[in-house]
C-alpha cells in the first residue's frame, strides 16, 4: 500500500517505497525497535564530501541486506535483516551529493530473491543532526511509556520541548 495515497502498489513503486523506508529511517528513532535503522542520514553529515561516502551508504546497503535484527512479533523473536529481499547489492551510486528539499537521490542496483534485478534511484529523507536527536528522544519517550503501560505503571508526562506555546 502507497504510504502517500493508501492505494495498492505493486512493482517499480512497491520495491522504491520499501527501500526507501528502509534506508531513510535512522537507527534508534522507532520506539519499537531502537537500535533498528539505518546510518544513511549519519554518514550524509560526516562524509558528505568525501570520495568515501559512496562507499559507505554502499556497505550500508549491504549490511542492511545481510545482518539479522530480532523482530518482535507477538511474543515471538525471528531474526531476519531489514532488507530480506535482497540477494545482492550490484551498486549504489550518488552522482551529485547536494540535497533537494532535504532529500538526497541515490541510485541502486539489487539482485532481489525470487525477483530478479532491480535497478532505480531512490529519493533518502536526511535527518540533520539537531532532527535526529528531536526524533530519538521522542522514540525514547514512546517506548519507555509502552515498557510502563505493559507493566501497569504510571506513564511519563509529555515532554514540554514537544509542545508550541503561544505567545501574546
Amino acid at each position: 500500500m502507497s504510504r502517500h495515497t493508501g492505494e495498492i502498489i505493486s512493482g517499480e513503486k512497491y520495491w522504491r517505497q520499501t527501500f526507501e523506508a528502509i534506508l531513510e529511517q535512522p537507527l534508534g528513532t522507532w520506539f519499537a525497535d531502537m537500535e533498528g535503522g539505518s546510518n544513511v542520514s549519519e554518514l550524509y553529515e560526516a562524509l558528505r564530501g568525501s570520495t568515501w561516502f559512496e562507499h559507505l551508504v554502499k556497505c550500508e546497503v549491504i549490511r542492511l541486506s545481510c545482518v539479522p535484527r530480532p523482530e518482535k512479533l507477538g511474543g515471538q523473536i525471528r531474526d531476519y535483516p531489514p532488507l530480506i529481499c535482497v540477494r545482492r547489492v550490484v551498486s549504489v551510486r550518488i552522482p551529485d551529493a547536494t540535497l533537494v528539499d532535504e532529500r538526497l537521490r541515490v541510485g541502486i542496483d539489487l539482485d532481489l530473491e525470487g525477483h530478479g534485478r532491480w535497478s532505480g534511484d531512490v529519493s533518502l529523507y536526511i535527518y540533520s543532526q539537531r532532527a535526529l536527536q528531536k526524533e530519538r528522544a521522542k522514540a525514547a519517550w514512546m517506548a519507555e511509556n509502552i515498557r510502563r503501560i505493559e507493566k501497569d505503571e504510571r506513564m511519563l508526562p509529555r515532554p514540554s520541548t514537544h509542545y508550541r506555546v503561544a505567545r501574546s
